[in-house]
């Protein structure tokens, strides 16, 4: 039943009370279900999102000196990327520092998918989605170059590959897959020149996608039961596994707003959340198959349950770049790529960079008011205390010897404050 048709009016609900709720009983009762690698990694995600914007996790104290009326105390913020909330500013902090090094071309996006039989594998082993990311790069290149030489052409391509690792389907369930965005044209390695890429040999991608992941994963697991699947695999996809060329993205923006757009959030968008009860959930998704708008109704613990199995490992790079957008490529490949004629924005160390919003700027923008602007007079408010849980009173105006360091100051708290709503970067956090 699509939320539109079923006439439920939307309550305005946060992922953050449905674990406040549930969680502290959830998880000694089903963390076995979760590789044991990832336990530490969901603790930590969770346990800063249900302390984002606590006052125990730390605050500042903002005061008039002009009419000594106006005060705010503001929490910091968690940071974390499974926080709603902190997550919208990690990703429009993402999408602009990504711009200064994605090529202003049209981006090909190719979706790579595998059978459901083999999401086991990727589920206990999560080391195994970054060999998935390589190998769909991998694929793209070989499937490039083969094409060159049928052609008799004797160009090396160095193509320009971004993936983004996904392991969530639209109502949270696991499956994992890659999407990859791969700029059309490519620099010749023994020329340094630019080349045209227009065209790329799709139907090609399927056969060598499977042979790739089926091969690795046959190289892994030698069991009786693993190769029963993997055989299975062979026969079933003779034309290979499923991978899908979808609309591309016209520009560099597009294109780094694509890849940005799960990185700094659960699984779900809160603005799906129909209705919770405190004890059932329910949501809206958009099936893929059908196209229509679905509704689901999970328990709590089972909501809870399909969100944290796609928290990523800590430390897990979610994107990579491979080609010309890897990070260690030579300085003649840089200039290269500098030249490119129709290129709007230089790339790399060449490109001016955005203008950072700090977390006022985003509070002004989102609500239309300034948050330390003084209520009764005016005027701009002091930074008058920074507390912090570890280190305790770290500023206060009035005996300002509290400072323990240069980065704790509220001139370098105002200069690097751009993390996100009501946060603040200091040097221990």
């Amino acid at each position: 039943m699509a939320l539109e048709a079923s006439g439920i009016k939307r309550q305005k609900i946060k992922i953050k009370k449905i674990f406040d709720d549930h969680w502290e009983k959830f998880w000694p009762e089903n963390k076995e279900k979760y590789p044991k690698e990832m336990h530490e990694s969901i603790e930590e995600a969770v346990e800063k999102m249900l302390g984002c914007g606590d006052y125990k996790n730390g605050y500042v104290v903002y005061r008039c000196t002009s009419c000594g009326q106006g005060e705010v105390k503001i929490a910091f913020s968690c940071k974390g990327r499974f926080c709603p909330r902190c997550g919208k500013v990690y990703i429009d902090r993402w999408v602009e520092k990504t711009l200064e090094t994605i090529v202003e071309r049209e981006h090909r996006h190719i979706y790579f998918t595998i059978p459901d039989s083999l999401y086991r594998f990727f589920y206990w082993n999560r080391e195994l989605l970054k060999e998935m990311s390589d190998l769909a790069a991998e694929t793209i290149q070989e499937v490039m170059q083969k094409y060159l030489e049928r052609k008799g052409e004797k160009v090396i391509p160095m193509p320009g590959i971004i993936t983004v690792v996904h392991t969530f389907s639209r109502n949270m369930k696991y499956k994992p897959h890659v999407h990859a965005l791969l700029a059309i044209g490519a620099i010749d390695k023994e020329n340094k020149e630019w080349v045209e890429f227009p065209y790329l040999p799709f139907k090609w991608i399927h056969k060598v996608w499977q042979y790739k992941i089926l091969t690795m994963l046959q190289e892994k697991y030698k069991e009786k039961w693993a190769k029963e699947i993997f055989d299975a695999c062979w026969q079933k996809y003779k034309q290979g596994f499923v991978v899908e060329l979808r609309d591309p993205l016209v520009n560099a923006r597009k294109a780094a707003q694509y890849i940005g757009r799960y990185l700094g959030r659960p699984a779900i968008a809160e603005h799906r959340i129909i209705s919770y009860d405190g004890e059932n959930v329910t949501f809206c998704y958009k099936d893929l198959k059908s196209g229509e708008i679905k509704d689901e109704t999970l328990s709590a613990k089972e909501f809870i349950g399909r969100l944290i199995m796609h928290i990523p490992k800590k430390h897990f790079q979610m994107v990579s770049r491979y080609g010309f957008y890897a990070r260690c490529i030579s300085e003649v490949v840089k200039e290269v790529l500098k030249k490119i004629k129709r290129c709007v924005q230089q790339v790399f160390a060449f490109v001016v960079k955005g203008e950072k919003k700090s977390w006022r700027d985003r509070i002004i923008e989102a609500f239309h008011k300034d948050p330390i602007k003084c209520p009764y007079c005016g005027d701009e408010m002091e930074i008058w205390q920074i507390w912090d849980p570890k280190y305790g009173l770290i500023y206060d105006f009035i005996r300002d010897d509290t400072v323990k360091s240069e980065k704790a100051s509220p001139e370098k708290v105002k200069e690097e404050n751009s993390s996100g709503y009501y946060q603040l970067c200091m040097p221990f956090m």
